[in-house]
């Protein structure tokens, strides 16, 4: 298994060679463990693939508490780490601050204190359905 990919960058392809040698590092060190253990070790790919897992899954978790995060993409994460419910997140309440509208053009200004019950942008009541015309469309 390789993580090489067609670049024409050469310190991308500096990174990946760097990248498959770490790889094949941790796996001489897993089999010498193995071996020393008495256990049987993984095959090469299974163990490069369960690497790559074990490192991305602090950050999905830390990438699936920002409240900011578009819904399809935490829905995504939600199916990735295996979450059963992925609408129960952190409960956040949103400050009852004074924003800009994000739908209205910067020249109007208005200032509003509701915000989208979806993704938590601010919205005006001209915008305002009970969701934001992105969320609901």
């Amino acid at each position: 298994m390789s993580t090489s990919r067609k670049t024409n960058r050469w310190p991308l392809c500096l990174f990946f060679n760097i990248l498959n040698l770490t790889i094949v590092n941790a796996y001489v060190i897993h089999v010498s463990n193995a071996i020393r253990n008495g256990t049987k070790p993984m095959k090469r790919r299974p163990f490069a693939l369960q690497m790559a897992d074990d490192l991305m899954k602090p950050w999905l978790q830390e990438r699936y508490q920002t409240v900011t995060l578009q819904r399809n993409l935490k829905l995504i994460i939600a199916e990735i780490l295996k979450i059963n419910d992925p609408q129960e997140g952190p409960s956040h309440d949103v400050p009852k601050t004074r924003k800009t509208c994000n739908i209205c053009p910067a020249k109007k200004r208005r200032m509003t204190t509701t915000f989208c019950k979806g993704c938590k942008t601010p919205i005006c009541r001209e915008h305002m359905v009970s969701m934001c015309n992105l969320c609901s469309g």
